[in-house]
Parts: C-alpha cells; sequence; structure tokens
C-alpha cells in the first residue's frame, strides 16, 4: 500500500501538482519507521534527498498540475521534428 502511495505522488509530483509533493512528504515518516525498524542505513540518504529536492522544487509546482510531463523533457521515442 505504502509503495502505491510512494508511486501515485510521485506520478503527481511528475505532472507538476502541489498535492503530490506534500502526500510524498507526509510518506517520509512512516518510511522512517520502517527503516527504523528494519535497521536500514542508506534509505535515510534517500529520504534526505528526497525531501531537499521537493523543497527546492516546491515554487515551480503548479497547484493544479499541467496534466502532461514537463515540456523541457523529450521521449526518445518522439518522432517530432527539433524546433531549433
Amino acid at each position: 500500500m505504502k509503495v502505491a502511495l510512494a508511486g501515485w505522488s510521485a506520478w503527481w509530483v511528475w505532472r507538476d501538482r502541489k498535492s503530490g509533493a506534500v502526500l510524498n512528504r507526509s510518506l517520509l515518516p512512516i518510511e522512517a519507521i520502517f527503516w527504523l525498524g528494519f535497521a536500514l542505513p542508506f534509505p535515510w540518504l534517500f529520504g534526505i534527498a528526497r525531501a531537499v529536492l521537493l523543497a527546492a522544487s516546491w515554487r515551480s509546482l503548479d497547484g493544479r498540475g499541467s496534466g502532461r510531463p514537463p515540456s523541457r523533457i523529450r521521449s526518445p521515442l518522439s518522432r517530432r521534428a527539433d524546433p531549433s
């Protein structure tokens, strides 16, 4: 269940939704309990990095979401001509 929520929140962040960032941040304490319970050493670093990256991108997130991936990232399968 937690993994599904984390994936869903990551998808929302990818779609520029602040609600995804809020959900992602709210899952961190639940994950920290898991990491502590199983004495996992490395996920703490990933959790800190995730929190810092979410904080850094907070202003660029649109509250409503654009409904599509950011335009600066192009799919390698795209056949559109480069406008430049």
